[in-house]
């Protein structure tokens, strides 16, 4: 056990006295009677000493119990982590130097404590693929990379247009390159450790955001793969998020479409040009990239096994000044999706056993 306090968490003093680490009122930690050598031994909680060490040379008026019980408290607020969990293979001796933390390994730390590091080795096994055509595919893709998903494989067609350009994603030099490793620089800015390698294996996750509407194929492929998914759509101005997709437990995409049927009988007929339609998309860049942050969040939130807002619902995103609208989507009578599910669970099982 090498004590941190987390290095970016704020210090902020309310007097003379009263040190609050953490700007969030609701997370905050607030130390009273905090004298300089108190402050000094904080700011001393670096990760390269043991416990033992630490607790053998407190301050003044500090003795080695209540610095050990010091520091257990803020272990259980989240301001202090073991440094030994973060950076195993770091030396230990007081000249050694520790490496920056990712920020979103910090940002989970403040959030989920001693749980961080388990929900960020989750995403760093997980292999996600990005099924991509124009703009929102690539930004999803960097995004997931950047914040520390192991292994994002994307897919895309053609070369990039001017109208596959947008922040975060492609950039205007891509116009003219292959779509696809237009698509791979994007990815390795968000992080160049990320492996972007197809397997052969089946993935994780899947992210579908080639184009206004999925296609036939991959509404049944992921389904009956028992692989979880999510389509990410734009449409007139509009970007559709979810529903996320869980083979055995949720609506699947073709319950949409029987849903939509049931409303409108002429929806196959427009699906069937929907998912072919290979135009622009025609939505704001806010929208766009709106809607690669909440997909992304919401595959990293599944990859670590927490329950998603689009788990059986879809968020739609407009332009500034439109409400956010939301949809829940049951499983369809005439769709037989969920008489798959003990085999949908089974795939799932065998996946987690391989991580």
């Amino acid at each position: 056990m090498r004590p941190l306090l987390l290095p970016t968490l704020s210090r902020l003093w309310r007097d003379a006295t009263t040190l609050q680490l953490g700007a969030d009122p609701e997370r905050a930690v607030v130390l009273t009677a905090v004298d300089p050598g108190v402050a000094a031994f904080l700011i001393s909680l670096d990760g390269r000493r043991s416990l033992r060490d630490v607790v053998a040379a407190p301050p003044p008026g500090l003795a080695g119990a209540a610095a050990e019980s010091l520091i257990t408290a803020l272990i259980a607020r989240g301001a202090v982590v073991d440094a030994d969990t973060l950076t195993p293979r770091v030396a230990r001796d007081a000249d050694a130097t520790l490496p920056p933390l990712p920020p979103a390994l910090v940002s989970a730390l403040l959030t989920h404590g001693s749980h961080a590091v388990d929900r960020m080795s989750a995403r760093r096994r997980a292999h996600v693929l990005v099924r991509c055509r124009g703009r929102v595919g690539p930004v999803i893709a960097a995004l997931l990379a950047a914040d520390g998903v192991g292994r994002v494989v994307v897919t895309g067609t053609g070369v990039a247009t001017p109208d596959d350009v947008t922040v975060g994603g492609l950039c205007p030099d891509d116009v003219g390159r292959p779509y696809v490793l237009a698509t791979l620089d994007a990815v390795r800015r968000g992080s160049p450790a990320v492996d972007t390698r197809p397997t052969g294996e089946l993935p994780d996750f899947v992210v579908l955001a080639a184009g206004p509407l999925p296609l036939p194929a991959d509404q049944v492929r992921w389904t009956s793969a028992g692989v979880p998914h999510l389509p990410v759509l734009l449409r007139d101005g509009v970007a559709i998020v979810g529903p996320l997709v869980a083979p055995g437990r949720t609506a699947c995409l073709t319950c949409l479409d029987e849903h939509r049927r049931d409303r409108d009988p002429a929806w196959p007929v427009l699906a069937a040009q929907l998912a072919t339609d290979r135009r622009g998309e025609p939505a704001e860049a806010v929208v766009v990239t709106t809607a690669a942050a909440l997909a992304a969040a919401e595959v990293s939130g599944h990859l670590e096994g927490v329950l998603t807002a689009t788990v059986g619902t879809s968020l739609e995103i407009g332009p500034p000044g439109v409400p956010l609208r939301r949809r829940s989507w049951t499983p369809h009578p005439r769709c037989d999706c969920l008489r798959d599910a003990g085999a949908a669970t089974t795939d799932d099982s065998e996946r987690s056993a391989r991580q």
